[in-house]
């Protein structure tokens, strides 16, 4: 005697669905400054243009540190001052662009030393990106740029959002280590996804979600304390044995 479900069987039987959320849709991202140990994110002005230009475009900035980006390098002020412009004014109902300061050594105030912005803000689904991330040399490769992220990630999480997306060009091999470094998933990879200055871009996916936070958020939090350095500012454990020791725990 056959067991499969008649038609009438079937129909009845309910179909398999997403969990049904029950929390309220979070606000668009308000403008605000993120205060944090080694560095401070403030929102893009006109006042931040010279330095910014400065730490990014003039030397000893490498001529490839604009490559991967969709537009630039802009050697000439008057070219990076109406792509800044742009930004600010065409894109404020969907992006928020920040500038990441850090400290100049001698006890100065804070200067701009890069970029970053959330993009893709979308309420209603939840989920926002983090792009346009660009570090002068000075910045590359320390607390404070991972210290950026940290921040954006904590901000968007707090107010409510359940995916962060962090996507780059797939031939974006420091972007892609960067993603993981920081406890994002990797999701694959768009084929001929874009085309930027005329030539193809694969597109690689990853994302972190509110479920992965925690973890990644505490590790985080952990790596950037000053118990994790030495006086010279070496790390005693990487930000990668932190997280997999809080995993097995």
């Amino acid at each position: 005697m056959s067991t499969d479900p008649t038609a009438e069987e079937a129909s009845q039987t309910p179909r398999p669905m997403g969990q049904l959320l029950e929390t309220p849709t979070p606000p668009f991202p308000p403008p605000t400054t993120l205060e944090g140990r080694a560095c401070t994110l403030t929102p893009l002005s006109t006042t931040h243009y010279p330095l910014l230009h400065k730490a990014l475009c003039l030397p000893p900035a490498p001529p490839g540190l604009w490559d991967y980006m969709l537009r630039g390098p802009f050697p000439e002020f008057a070219e990076f001052e109406d792509a800044m412009n742009s930004l600010v004014n065409n894109d404020r109902d969907s992006k928020q662009y920040f500038v990441i300061s850090t400290d100049a050594g001698d006890g100065a105030e804070r200067v701009p030393m890069g970029m970053v912005s959330l993009i893709e803000i979308n309420p209603t689904h939840r989920s926002l990106e983090i792009g346009n991330v660009i570090y002068a040399p000075a910045l590359q490769r320390t607390v404070a740029a991972t210290e950026a992220n940290w921040l954006l990630l904590g901000h968007s999480f707090k107010l409510g959002y359940r995916r962060v997306v962090w996507k780059c060009n797939d031939l974006n091999e420091a972007s892609k280590r960067a993603a993981l470094r920081l406890g994002f998933e990797y999701e694959g990879v768009s084929k001929c996804h874009m085309v930027v200055r005329g030539r193809n871009r694969d597109t690689a996916w990853f994302a972190m979600v509110e479920g992965g936070w925690p973890v990644a958020g505490r590790a985080l939090e952990e790596w950037l304390g000053e118990g994790n350095f030495d006086g010279e500012g070496r790390q005693s454990e990487k930000l990668e044995d932190v997280r997999r020791r809080m995993v097995a725990q």
